[in-house]
């Protein structure tokens, strides 16, 4: 569970989460927005400009939920591929299990082509890559796994 919004502008992201997710940029309206939050049109556009400013806040916040460093770093050390796999793979769905949420905003975003959406995924993803890149190149240097292209493996 997240914890309360701080700030009014931080109610209308929580809020407008809710509503990307289940509903999709295309189909929320500023007024549902508005709504949601318990305040007037006005008011919401007091804190953002646009509903694509409100988007685009949103998506920076799934971005900023989504990084997790600390399941990376107890992993750069595991010698067995096995492992490495295991416990990535497992992080990685037990994390989507605890955010459907997110998982619908981010699904919503691509099937709409938002740019900023794209960033996000490139974000995430590409954290895993690099990871997965960087321990079977040592692994590899080790004598543990064979030689092969480790960025389309990581991919």
């Amino acid at each position: 569970m997240s914890k309360p919004p701080q700030n009014r502008a931080e109610q209308i992201v929580v809020e407008a989460t809710e509503l990307f997710s289940r509903d999709g940029y295309r189909k929320v309206t500023t007024r549902q927005l508005a709504e949601a939050c318990g305040i007037t049109e006005a008011a919401l556009y007091r804190h953002f400009g646009s509903k694509e400013d409100i988007y685009l806040a949103v998506l920076d916040s799934v971005e900023s939920r989504l990084a997790d460093q600390s399941v990376l770093d107890g992993l750069k050390d595991v010698d067995d591929v096995e492992t490495l796999l295991t416990e990535m793979a497992n992080h990685i769905l037990t994390w989507y299990r605890e955010h459907t949420d997110l998982c619908r905003l981010l699904l919503y975003s691509a099937l709409e082509g938002h740019d900023k959406a794209k960033h996000v995924f490139d974000v995430v993803r590409g954290k895993y890559i690099k990871f997965l890149i960087k321990s079977l190149d040592r692994l590899h240097a080790a004598g543990d796994v064979v030689e092969k292209n480790n960025e389309i493996t990581a991919r």
